[in-house]
């Protein structure tokens, strides 16, 4: 995901874990805006999955543009959680990333070129119409594997600043850091200039 992106360094548990977020991206700070969209996003994500919120982080540029009042949306925006299991952070005793990598693949198969495939079809039905403002959510499953992770692609909608849904293509990243599960997710909004590569 990253390439020359400075470590963030956060604690969990009293355990300090080093945060990378991909070049071009910059994580929320202490600003009015950045504090209201932290308690929303955080708020959103954690009544509706099991996961706590580690850091939020989104287009450089887009940021600026928010804090500045010349937008009302991001469009690229991501996320790092970690998993919970009553609402405390799930700690996967003896887990270690090369076990969790094997298993994940145990339950999915990773076949990129099938998974672009259909979301170029996915995203050429939404613009001719087809799908337009049905598109919710969908899972294209793995996408592929390294010695760090697992990557899933998705596809989901969500309400722009007229509460008109918006479609969003992501991919997320799952690994096992210090027997705790993280995931670092990427969302883009899909236009018609939207390149899957």
């Amino acid at each position: 995901y990253a390439t020359n992106a400075l470590a963030n360094p956060v604690f969990l548990d009293g355990i300090k874990i080093n945060t990378v977020i991909p070049n071009g991206y910059c994580k929320l700070k202490n600003h009015p805006v950045d504090n209201e969209l932290f308690q929303f996003t955080r708020n959103a994500i954690e009544q509706s999955s099991k996961n706590k919120v580690v850091l939020l982080f989104a287009s450089c540029n887009e940021l600026n543009e928010l804090r500045e009042g010349k937008r009302e949306t991001l469009n690229n925006y991501g996320n790092i959680l970690v998993q919970t299991r009553n609402n405390e952070i799930y700690v996967l005793k003896g887990a270690t990333r090369s076990e969790f990598i094997k298993r994940m693949l145990e339950w999915g198969d990773v076949n990129i070129s099938k998974a672009v495939s259909r979301a170029a079809e996915k995203i050429s039905a939404y613009y001719e119409g087809d799908l337009y403002g049905r598109l919710t959510s969908e899972s294209l499953g793995i996408l592929t594997t390294d010695t760090s992770g697992v990557y899933t692609g998705f596809f989901l909608s969500i309400p722009d600043e007229n509460d008109t849904l918006k479609p969003m293509a992501g991919i997320g990243g799952s690994t096992v850091i210090k027997e705790r599960f993280f995931s670092i997710n990427l969302y883009e909004k899909i236009d018609n200039n939207f390149d899957l590569n």
